[in-house]
């Protein structure tokens, strides 16, 4: 079985749980998850469990009691390799994901305020529903009343003009506290940014294997991110090393990668079970 993350964690971790468990919204949406995981972890785990992190497996062992292997998912990085070659990168910055309060864009306009005079923002968000378009007319409002015009803040973006902003970026911000995994965090590195992430989940432990400097950078605070953005954007020769570094390093993440991992995995549990039954 392949399980991304036992949801029922989001409730119970209190590293992980503020915005779930005092939602009452979330805590109904999450119930029925909790019940049938915690069935699935009783009476269907006794195989092979696979997952998409080591944030997540030591998830699943802390609440499944279950151990589990790693096989990243699948990321479609060969769009994106194409402009990180682009020679005329900007003091640009990109954010992107749909808007939904967990992707913490609050944080990213805090940044911005900090940058307001050396970098520019932009980012590029979906919208499906009131919630969304809800979360979208509550930013735009921070945007206004602290007069941020170096922030753009962009709508159902067409995948080819997403392409042409990421050759433009020189960073990708990413807010979001406890990511699972982070596959956008993976296709802007591939196409050339520099990432930098909060200090926690599988962005960190896993993309990042916890390296300050090697493929990208995490924060814990606004400051600390301003700090660390405007190092990058300032040392033209340090934003080349780490993005030419990542431009082979993200292979690892690849859909080949994947297919390659997966099929490993399951030889190996079958030729275990085979062997224990000779």
């Amino acid at each position: 079985i392949y399980m991304h993350y036992p949801m029922f964690a989001l409730l119970k971790d209190e590293s992980v749980s503020t915005k779930y468990s005092e939602s009452i919204f979330w805590r109904a949406y999450f119930a029925p998850y909790e019940v049938i995981q915690r069935i699935i972890a009783k009476n269907f785990l006794g195989g092979l469990i696979l997952t998409n992190s080591n944030f997540s497996r030591k998830a699943i062992k802390k609440y499944a009691g279950k151990d589990s292997i790693v096989v990243y998912p699948p990321v479609d990085i060969e769009p994106f390799i194409p402009v990180s070659k682009n020679e005329r990168k900007e003091n640009l910055v990109v954010s992107c994901g749909r808007y939904s309060t967990e992707k913490r864009y609050e944080f990213v306009l805090k940044v911005a305020e900090i940058l307001r005079e050396k970098a520019r923002f932009i980012i590029i968000g979906t919208i499906s529903g009131r919630v969304s378009r809800s979360y979208y007319k509550k930013l735009n409002k921070i945007k206004r009343e602290k007069k941020l015009d170096n922030v753009e803040m962009l709508q159902n973006v067409p995948f080819k003009n997403l392409l042409q902003i990421y050759g433009r970026a020189k960073i990708y911000l990413h807010a979001m506290k406890y990511e699972h995994f982070g596959i956008s965090v993976v296709e802007a590195m591939a196409a050339g940014m520099v990432p930098v992430v909060h200090r926690s989940g599988g962005t960190w432990e896993d993309i990042l294997e916890e390296k300050q400097g090697v493929h990208g950078f995490s924060y814990i605070t606004a400051n600390e991110a301003a700090e660390i953005i405007e190092k990058v954007i300032s040392n033209d020769t340090l934003f080349k090393e780490i993005s030419s570094r990542n431009r082979d390093y993200v292979h690892r993440f690849s859909s080949e990668s994947y297919k390659r991992n997966f099929l490993s995995k399951i030889e190996g549990l079958f030729f275990r079970t085979f062997s224990t039954r000779l």
